[in-house]
């Protein structure tokens, strides 16, 4: 059964961030505890701890997410977009609908 990660209450007054760096990909387990991503808020960097145990499935797009960004946010390298577009057959990578599922899938990184 799938379980929906969302983003906790970051603390008072406190009602954004901007994602600095996302510490999972698919494939990969999680522990409940484990961090997930750095979120930058006005106030400092935060670790967001996972809610749940469990195996990452899917990264969801949000409003503005392009996959040259979400492909390095994944696998620390923005030139894999091309491969991650084509698994998912992905025309125009530069307007992902909101909501959609992309697979990331392990990548043989080359040199």
């Amino acid at each position: 059964m799938a379980t929906e990660f969302k983003l906790p209450e970051l603390g008072e007054n406190i009602e954004s961030g901007d994602l600095v760096r996302l510490m999972i990909k698919p494939g990969a387990s999680i522990a409940e505890g484990e961090p997930v991503m750095e979120l930058e808020t006005d106030k400092a960097v935060v670790e967001v701890p996972s809610s749940v145990t469990g195996t990452i499935r899917e990264v969801r797009v949000k409003e503005g997410d392009k996959l040259p960004l979400m492909t390095f946010r994944i696998y620390g390298d923005s030139r894999y977009y091309l491969e991650v577009a084509k698994i998912n057959n992905i025309t125009n990578f530069r307007k992902l609908m909101v909501g959609s599922k992309i697979f990331f899938p392990p990548i043989q990184k080359t040199s």
